[in-house]
């Protein structure tokens, strides 16, 4: 057999392997169910709600919002109360930060969640960047801010994570 078509036949086999497992990875959610992933989304059943996604697309996923606060420039901040779940929009209408309200369960891969004391996130967590929250455990690397009340983990959001200069 010749070897140049074998040649040829095995790039476009490995050609249209990549394009398919591409294709499949575009349709996945940005986190498995009940997850969050720092910088990148929350898993909400067989969903996610997903960084940069529009209010449309997360509409679809949580429902429609209640008690939604006009940020002005600043965007739009709505509530998601059966999902335990406040999301940030920009001006522009895309997700900034997603917010654990109390009693989300979403927990990181590494176990910390509402709930969570203060040493254990921070030891699953690594240590945290100086924090201009006063009191907050804050992760800019990865899109993760903690904050802490009572010595657990009262709150997290999930932002874009922020790349130092």
């Amino acid at each position: 057999m010749n070897t140049l078509k074998i040649k040829g036949s095995l790039v476009l086999a490995l050609t249209l392997t990549t394009a398919l497992l591409l294709a499949a990875c575009a349709d996945a959610p940005c986190a498995p169910a009940d997850t969050v992933v720092p910088g990148a989304g929350v898993g909400v059943g067989d969903d996610a709600v997903c960084l940069g996604q529009t209010r449309a697309e997360v509409e679809a996923v949580l429902g429609v919002g209640e008690a939604a606060r006009d940020l002005g420039d600043a965007g739009l901040r709505v509530a998601h109360p059966k999902h335990k779940l406040s999301v940030h929009y920009s001006a522009k209408g895309q997700l900034t930060a997603v917010y654990l309200d109390t009693g989300a369960t979403a927990k990181t891969a590494t176990g910390v969640g509402l709930g969570t004391a203060a040493a254990a996130a921070k030891g699953a967590l690594g240590a945290p960047a100086e924090d201009p929250f006063m009191g907050d455990l804050w992760y800019p690397a990865t899109g993760l801010v903690v904050q802490l009340s009572g010595g657990k983990v009262a709150a997290m959001q999930i932002m874009a994570p922020q790349v130092s200069k």
